[in-house]
């Protein structure tokens, strides 16, 4: 172990290390960590607040506010944790502050930190399960291994930079009424997707099994989401948000994810709950009465029915037929008017 520990020492410090860096990392699982950590830093000398602030030539508290928004702690100017790479950023914002003003580059800021923060999460976990086994792995081929992630990193970000500029073409509509500053109000349909039993799911399954298993019902809902004209919100847990400015998109994407799920080797059974109306669009989530009707219809939703408020059932097309169930008290909405819709049969 001595021995492994002063050869991952020797590599990190050719690799660049400091000193402090690696009297830091005092144990072998530690220079682990470290490697993983060389190769994800960000270009440039390492500096302090203080010193981004000049160059940028942004106030100091300003800069501190905009790390804050991402998701970054910034309580200390004088911590020598960040790098001159930043500066560029920094004057960007900035630059998009003057022009939009405060709350404006915040609510970019803070949105990109949470869409950074799930995207780094999703591939740390990737790389951690499916290339390093710790265990098994020569100590020098994880240090290597974690030290070549720069070039995965670089290509990571390739790929993102082009992905945002065919959303960003998507997301512009001219079918919106401006609510606030930063929201729109449009008339949209939102629909929940719940899978039943997950309660049970978790219970009887491994956490590996579960999370192979959640991992088929997201990527299924992406799939569906796309193939049929919605869009994926977000994804809560066991359960998953589409919207869609036509209710036969959403539909036909909630129907598609309760039938995979009907047939999925693990899975019980999933239902599903969608209502359509005016839904303030900001921040790239859904909000509003419609967004909360929906999400009641999918707790009060039969297992494998898909539930629709009378807005969604007079707006879909000959594919669906929809049937008048009983009315019922929903939580929060009192007595309202719902059907079960399916596929219409040929």
């Amino acid at each position: 172990m001595t021995d492994d520990i002063d050869l991952v020492r020797a590599r990190l410090r050719d690799a660049g290390a400091s000193n402090a860096d690696l009297d830091a990392a005092t144990s072998l699982d530690m220079l682990y960590r470290l490697a993983g950590d060389m190769g994800n830093r960000p270009d440039g000398e390492q500096v302090n607040l203080r010193e981004i602030a000049a160059r940028a030539e942004v106030a100091v508290d300003v800069v501190q506010a905009f790390l804050r928004s991402a998701g970054l702690a910034a309580d200390d100017p004088d911590a020598p944790v960040w790098y001159s790479s930043d500066v560029e950023w920094v004057r960007a914002a900035n630059a998009a502050r003057s022009a939009f003003g405060d709350e404006a580059i915040s609510v970019i800021l803070r949105r990109s930190g949470a869409a950074m923060s799930q995207l780094s999460t999703a591939a740390s976990s990737v790389f951690r399960v499916n290339l390093v086994d710790v265990d098994t792995v020569d100590p020098m081929t994880i240090v290597e291994r974690n030290l070549a992630t720069r070039p995965l990193i670089d290509a990571l970000l390739a790929v993102v930079s082009q992905l945002y500029r065919y959303h960003s073409r998507l997301s512009f509509r001219d079918d919106t009424v401006a609510a606030g500053s930063f929201g729109e109000l449009r008339a949209m349909t939102v629909g929940f997707v719940d899978l039943a039993s997950s309660t049970e799911l978790g219970s009887r399954l491994s956490a590996e099994e579960l999370a192979r298993s959640i991992n088929d019902f997201n990527r299924e809902a992406f799939d569906a989401a796309t193939r049929h004209g919605a869009r994926l919100v977000k994804t809560i847990g066991d359960e998953v948000m589409l919207c869609a400015l036509d209710p036969n998109a959403v539909c036909r994407a909630a129907l598609a994810l309760v039938a995979f799920s009907h047939e999925h080797p693990t899975f019980t059974t999933a239902r599903g709950g969608i209502a359509h109306g005016d839904v303030l669009d900001q921040d790239g989530d859904c909000y509003g009465p419609i967004v909360n009707r929906a999400a009641r219809f999918v707790e009060s939703a039969p297992d494998g029915r898909v539930m629709v408020d009378a807005a969604v059932a007079g707006a879909l097309g000959p594919e669906f037929t929809t049937t008048r169930q009983p009315t019922m008290e929903h939580r929060g909405l009192g007595l309202v008017e719902w059907s079960a819709v399916v596929r219409a049969r040929g």
